[in-house]
């Protein structure tokens, strides 16, 4: 759902301002409660408001989360490598 991508993409953007987000551990736990915080609020819109049937599972949005944040880090560790390249 795009309200969900759009509130955590402004959050995002709000808090990595004002996050060091340099550090590699900063960044895990950064996106792993962005991703928590995606899966919360598509389940409250969906789920609750929309009044259409979502799953949820702790244990498998915790995971998803983890792989999120790993796959993130790596991603971001890969970028910052290709732009010091560059300048």
């Amino acid at each position: 759902m795009g309200v969900t991508k759009t509130v955590i993409g402004y959050i995002a953007g709000l808090l990595g301002n004002r996050i060091d987000t340099e550090n590699h551990g900063a960044r895990v736990l950064f996106v792993f409660a962005l991703s928590l915080l995606h899966s919360g609020l598509y389940w409250v819109l969906v789920g609750r408001l929309m009044a259409q049937p979502v799953g949820w599972d702790w244990l498998h949005e915790v995971l998803r989360a983890g792989i999120n944040a790993i796959v993130g880090v790596l991603l971001f560790a890969v970028l910052d490598l290709t732009q010091g390249e560059a300048s």
